[in-house]
């Protein structure tokens, strides 16, 4: 579990500060590229759970391991737009990182479940 909440904290600095280090240098790239980025971001994410899934990981693990990311994300959204802090500043982003990573934790191990029942991966249990 340790390895777990120390891989999700390196995902959530290392996304939090290439996103932060992006808009102080002003190299934010157009909004359709970013889009893209995002949703290859998800779908990284989704793949890493449905495979942790696969290997037989609980979905506490999984969640964790992308919680990072997650909150990383969900941080660099909210901090532009904050222009103090508040209850609402601090909670926020941290909801919306929970709610993120339940959502794509679950869908990895949805996504796995699917692909054994199928027969495209072999039960790992």
């Amino acid at each position: 579990m340790m390895k777990t909440a120390v891989t999700s904290t390196v995902g959530l600095v290392t996304i939090l500060g290439v996103l932060t280090a992006l808009r102080e240098w002003n190299a934010e790239p157009p909004t359709a590229i970013q889009s893209v980025l995002v949703f290859a971001g998800i779908l990284i994410l989704v793949s890493i759970s449905a495979y942790k899934s696969s290997q037989g990981s609980s979905f506490s693990t999984i969640w964790l391991l992308v919680m990072g990311p997650c909150l990383g994300f969900s941080i660099n959204l909210f901090v532009p737009v904050v222009a103090e802090i508040t209850l609402f500043s601090i909670l926020a982003p941290l909801a919306t990182g929970i709610v993120g990573a339940t959502i794509i934790a679950g869908t990895g191990v949805l996504v796995n479940g699917g692909l054994q029942k199928t027969g495209l991966i072999p039960n790992a249990h």
